[in-house]
């Protein structure tokens, strides 16, 4: 059963012309215990998610029903739980972390241990995309060691052929024939990228965490309008401003001019000049955001989790201006949400893990153990009246909405100045 939620913006003033959002949430828990980590539907009946122990789960049917793929990868069954599970962990040491299909029948995952799959007929068959080796790629690693293999994160891809992948060491590949060959676009200064979107073949972001080293890069944002061939350095805070807000976990590019990027203690930031500029906004929440997704230039999503005290929570917070203004939705019965995608203008899905806990016996003593099962929300999101107006790049003709609220009442101060005249 789904639950219908609406709550007031977490931003007075621009709440007050535009109604805040109110979403119908319907969770779901798949029966396997794992986390998972990437979500991805081409469209509204399709849709694939990714996560630990090189699990790939897809539905035909809109999110109704989920069933595990195969992989040419190392893989492990759904088991019960015992002490000697809980002891193993995972024996594959492995985890996709990240999924990208552009229709119903191709798509990309990536893995924390260095793998690239692809397929063109729906996750039925898939094949492996050798990517360069770490030590043939002609930069210099930290203490001059190259890692023994990519760790992956994210990818995206704008159509069959043409896509970006991004992970651990700063490492961005790009390819333009499905993978069948990649150019590294990356440098090891960036640290460990986190998330990669981009809306065509050349304007993409990326976000990550930076290391901490003295040749570290510092950035909110990288940014490129020339399919990551050079990136631009974007920092939210003042110039020369050591505090300005870095590790990020998310970002969203609606348009090359506007993108919204998100990441720890509910740090929300918003652009209308392709990341060279960046404006704070209140999320209404202070645990760590993991992932975001929009439907249009307006309408975006926001998911995450924190830890408290021992109990992992869910929160989901919803926009309706472009990222302005944000309304959170608490979800105490998901341990955290990773990953969120659209399937249609009107429909959401979030994925992550929903905590378990009950009692077993080990060695004739009763211990409450929690485990992680792999969850499913679906997000309904109605649409906004069409003559709200969506909000403008600042490089633009329009304004962004509260900056032509302000003109509105500098030039209704300048007529009666002049009738008083």
């Amino acid at each position: 059963m789904g639950l219908a939620l609406s709550g007031a913006s977490a931003t007075p003033g621009l709440a007050q012309r535009i109604p805040p959002p109110e979403l119908t949430l319907t969770p779901k828990t798949l029966a396997y215990e794992s986390s998972l980590w990437g979500v991805s539907f081409p469209d509204a009946q399709n849709g694939f998610a990714v996560g630990a122990y090189h699990s790939i789960f897809r539905t035909a049917d809109g999110g109704d029903t989920w069933v595990r793929l195969n992989d040419p990868l190392p893989r492990r069954e759904p088991e019960p739980y015992d002490h000697a599970h809980r002891d193993a962990g995972d024996p594959t040491n492995g985890a996709y972390m990240g999924v990208s299909f552009v229709d119903a029948d191709h798509g990309v995952v990536v893995s924390n241990d260095g793998f690239v799959l692809a397929t063109s007929d729906g996750g039925n068959t898939w094949q492996t995309r050798p990517t360069p080796h770490p030590s043939t790629i002609d930069v210099v690693y930290p203490d001059n060691v190259a890692p023994k293999a990519w760790s992956f994160q994210k990818v995206s891809f704008v159509s069959r052929d043409h896509g970006y992948v991004v992970g651990a060491s700063g490492v961005i590949l790009a390819t333009a024939d499905n993978g069948l060959s990649w150019t590294y676009r990356g440098k090891p200064q960036y640290g460990n990228i986190r998330d990669v979107h981009f809306v065509d073949e050349f304007h993409g972001q990326v976000v990550g965490a930076n290391t901490g080293r003295p040749d570290a890069v510092k950035y909110t944002t990288l940014s490129t309008n020339d399919a990551g061939e050079s990136w631009q350095v974007n920092l939210a805070g003042k110039p020369g401003d050591d505090a300005s807000p870095l590790n990020m976990a998310a970002v969203a590019v609606t348009v090359p001019m506007h993108a919204v990027a998100v990441g720890e203690f509910g740090q929300v930031f918003v652009t209308f000049d392709e990341g060279k500029t960046w404006r704070t906004r209140r999320s209404g929440t202070n645990e760590n955001l993991r992932d975001v997704a929009f439907a249009d230039r307006r309408r975006g999503i926001a998911v995450g989790g924190v830890n408290f005290q021992g109990d992992n929570r869910g929160i989901v917070l919803a926009t309706n201006d472009g990222g302005e203004s944000w309304t959170a939705f608490p979800q105490p019965d998901v341990g955290f949400f990773t990953s969120v995608s659209f399937a249609s203008p009107t429909t959401a899905f979030a994925v992550g893990c929903a905590d378990r806990v009950f009692d077993v016996l080990i060695e004739g003593v009763s211990e409450r153990i929690g485990t992680c099962h792999a969850a499913v929300t679906k997000i309904d999101f109605p649409e906004l009246d069409a003559s709200i107006e969506a909000p403008q790049s600042s490089g633009g003709s329009r304004l962004p909405l509260f900056l032509l609220g302000a003109a509105v009442l500098v030039a209704g101060a300048g007529l009666l100045l002049a009738r008083r005249r």
